[in-house]
């Protein structure tokens, strides 16, 4: 369904730490952009809500709702410091825009 690299979580749970979160849920939500069908997302710390989709995620529960599970659906969020700039990243094969990584 969705999974959180160990470096993805080790931020997750870094964060959650720093803004004394660490009762909340990792909250992802996804959708569609009317302009060119990429996806976007959007994340925070929330209370699990009635419908929620849960995942565990070892130490972290992910949460969103059932609107988003299409559009999520193998998705891995993983973690990187991209040109400077420290960054969730999130690998989607529903997304058109996505591109792979290469293996070296």
């Amino acid at each position: 369904m969705l999974t959180i690299t160990p470096l993805a979580a080790e931020q997750i749970i870094k964060a959650a730490q720093e803004s004394n979160m660490q009762a909340l849920a990792f909250r992802v939500e996804a959708r569609r952009n009317p302009s060119d069908q990429s996806i976007e997302y959007l994340i925070g710390f929330d209370e699990a809500k009635d419908g929620d989709v849960k995942v565990d995620a070892g130490e972290i529960t992910v949460v969103f709702n059932h609107s988003c599970e299409e559009l999520l659906k193998g998705t891995t969020i993983d973690f990187d410091d991209i040109e400077g700039e420290p960054s969730f990243i999130f690998m989607n094969p529903n997304d058109p825009h996505y591109v792979p990584p290469k293996n070296n």
